[in-house]
């Protein structure tokens, strides 16, 4: 299917970003600031820009740069969250087509001071 999947793990999946901004630095501030424990998934996801980047060897300036070197029209508007979830998914299954895997690019080493975080198990992850 073309996900990579690490044996072992408890997880089978991967959040797929348009950049690590997001992920890495807005969602561990918003959980903090709003008191919300973060599953321990949210400590790994994929910056597919990297991996369009890696598997067709050329720069992916972004969601739009990206559809437009695939031929793949943009659906709605940009910056629209449910929008640009449809396009990043149309965008992941043309590369799943052309061969990519999609695995983890990014990672919080261990979460950031004060970050509160729970196992998929409920259990309380202690930094």
């Amino acid at each position: 299917h073309g996900l990579a999947w690490q044996a072992g793990t408890r997880k089978n999946f991967v959040f797929v970003t348009c950049g690590n901004w997001d992920v890495k630095t807005i969602l561990p501030k918003q959980a903090r600031k709003s008191g919300v424990e973060l599953p321990e998934f949210w400590l790994e996801w994929c910056n597919l820009k990297e991996v369009y980047a890696a598997h067709y060897r050329r720069k992916a300036s972004g969601m739009q740069g990206m559809l437009k070197q695939l031929r793949i029209p943009l659906k709605g508007q940009h910056h629209l969250g449910m929008h640009d979830a449809s396009n990043i998914a149309t965008i992941v299954k043309r590369m799943l087509k052309d061969g990519a895997v999609i695995g983890v690019t990014g990672r919080h080493s261990q979460p950031t001071s004060g970050q509160v975080l729970k196992h998929a198990d409920g259990q309380h992850v202690d930094y």
